[in-house]
């Protein structure tokens, strides 16, 4: 059975920035923007992901005069 993409709202296309441009393909993960093409799997999403830095915490602290 095929399945119809759907629409991601209010999801905001990397490459022309449009606003709810872009679909997913639940079948095989795929992102594509509807006005540029742009297409984006899984893979390269997961791959995107595990290149990212950690997000680094900084506590600050009060100082009594």
């Amino acid at each position: 059975m095929n399945s119809r993409p759907q629409f991601i709202a209010g999801a905001v296309c990397p490459q022309c920035n449009q606003t709810d441009s872009l679909t997913l393909d639940k079948a095989s993960q795929k992102i594509r923007c509807v006005s540029c093409n742009f297409i984006e799997t899984s893979q390269q999403r997961d791959q995107k992901n595990s290149d990212s830095d950690p997000v680094q915490l900084i506590q600050i602290t009060n100082l009594k005069d």
